[in-house]
């Protein structure tokens, strides 16, 4: 399966570039997919009790994530610390539970607590956090975990596996590191056991916190604008791409953050975290195939997606020499799809020898990909047989030459001159299984009322 090329790649609004991530990820009965840090990031923080978060891997049904407010301590680098704090034996923030009811893409988003409640989100409580989940005071963070257990039992914060912190002050998780919702800022915190701020190389951090150098925002949320992604070549480096853009310095002229004391009245807020929640998913759109038919007199391209995001349209694009491309034709996209979708062109004026076609795929706010170039050589006014793929495995596509007249029988035959199959066709092209055919070198004959015609295939 192939993914577009990324050429022009601002991430704005309705378009965001994460591919489906390979992960090191694995699913336990106990907890569905058991997540490695980095694997979820959030997005947005509010206090208006919401919170937005993004998956880079599948998540199986039953995949069960805490998400809370709770900070941890910077010795044990978990939410308690007995030694240092002792009166401190549980965390008054609270926490909420997410659980997959069904299977979910990488690539997924969800928000907790907005306008149209999120059903797998839950309320959470055990022995060592306690009460809601509260955004409402200046500032906080969100600390994504799982049980390490896998059991998902009832105290998953005491055997807790960190995923991933945002965290609402500046200073890189140096000021006020001590967790203790009764200081001001409330969002006191070190980064959790197994997670880290360093992100060298980059795109590895897990630990985020936000800020203008000043203090802390009440609110801060991903808006996808400061940094152009590079062309990548594979799955694993668009993902990267992804996490790059996502901890890109923020604050004053940061990059791809925006953090805000009130968002009262703040259209430009406000137009990000719709954007997020209606792209749904935030991969782009996933071709599982490009390729080209030689016929009589046409070439026939054909493509498949197995996915779409805020797909606005394709153009086909051809070039004789494999540099110098021209567009000769637009076809709709289907917007955000999770369905694959089918797609055709037939270039009714092929050259003679080799023609070179990509396609641009381009999104509603105008952002681009390619896909990767094909060549299929096409012959004008041919007099003999054409096969392809060439040597093949599954199946055979065959074009009789345009002079050709006439019900045809077409005859195979092994290495020693043997015919092993024979059959008819009425029209000058036809596609046949080989499935059932050893490995090996063919003959294959097309027969008519006047003329037989040869050329040979290889079964790989």
């Amino acid at each position: 399966m192939k993914n577009f090329t990324t050429t022009t790649l601002f991430i704005r609004r309705l378009s965001f570039i994460f591919l489906l991530a390979f992960s090191f990820s694995f699913t336990s009965s106990g907890q569905g997919t058991v997540l490695a840090p980095g694997d979820i990031m959030v997005l947005q923080i509010d206090e208006d009790d919401k919170f937005i978060f993004v998956t880079f891997v599948d998540l199986v049904v039953g995949t069960t994530i805490y998400f809370t407010d709770c900070g941890v301590f910077p010795d044990t680098r978990t939410f308690t610390d007995l030694t240092s704090a002792p009166t401190y034996t549980s965390c008054p923030e609270g926490a909420t539970k997410f659980v997959a009811t069904s299977a979910i893409d990488a690539g997924a988003v969800f928000q907790y607590g907005g306008s149209t409640p999120e059903p797998q989100f839950s309320s959470h409580t055990d022995a060592l956090i306690t009460g809601s989940l509260d955004f409402t005071f200046s500032g906080d963070q969100v600390i994504v975990f799982q049980d390490i257990d896998g059991t998902g039992g009832s105290d998953p914060s005491a055997n807790p596996n960190f995923i991933f912190i945002l965290n609402a002050v500046s200073g890189n998780f140096a000021t006020n590191p001590q967790p203790n919702p009764s200081l001001n800022p409330e969002t006191g915190t070190s980064i959790p056991t197994g997670l880290t701020a360093t992100n060298s190389p980059a795109g590895s951090a897990t630990a985020m916190a936000v800020g203008d150098g000043t203090g802390e925002y009440d609110n801060a949320i991903f808006d996808g604008t400061g940094v152009p992604f590079t062309s990548a070549a594979t799955l694993a480096e668009n993902i990267l791409n992804a996490k790059i853009a996502i901890l890109a310095s923020p604050g004053s002229g940061g990059l791809n953050w925006l953090g805000l004391s009130s968002t009262a009245g703040n259209t430009e807020y406000s137009g990000y975290e719709i954007s997020l929640l209606a792209a749904v998913n935030i991969l782009p759109v996933e071709l599982t195939f490009f390729k080209g038919r030689p016929k009589v007199n046409t070439i026939d391209l054909q493509w498949v997606t197995a996915s779409e995001t805020n797909n606005d349209y394709f153009a086909v694009e051809k070039s004789t020499n494999g540099i110098d491309f021209k567009e000769m034709t637009e076809i709709d996209g289907r917007g955000t799809t999770t369905l694959e979708s089918y797609y055709n062109w037939v270039d009714e004026s092929p050259n003679d020898g080799l023609n070179y076609y990509r396609l641009l795929q381009v999104d509603f706010n105008g952002d681009k990909s390619y896909s990767d170039m094909i060549a299929i050589a096409f012959k004008a006014d041919r007099d003999e047989i054409q096969v392809y793929p060439n040597p093949t495995v599954r199946e055979l596509n065959l074009n009789l030459p345009e002079n050709w007249d006439g019900e045809t029988t077409i005859a195979i035959y092994d290495f020693y001159g043997k015919v092993i199959n024979s059959f008819s066709i009425s029209s000058g092209s036809s596609t046949f299984s080989v499935d059932n055919l050893p490995a090996g070198f063919y003959r294959l004959s097309a027969i008519n009322k006047s003329k037989i015609l040869n050329t040979s295939f290889v079964k790989k």
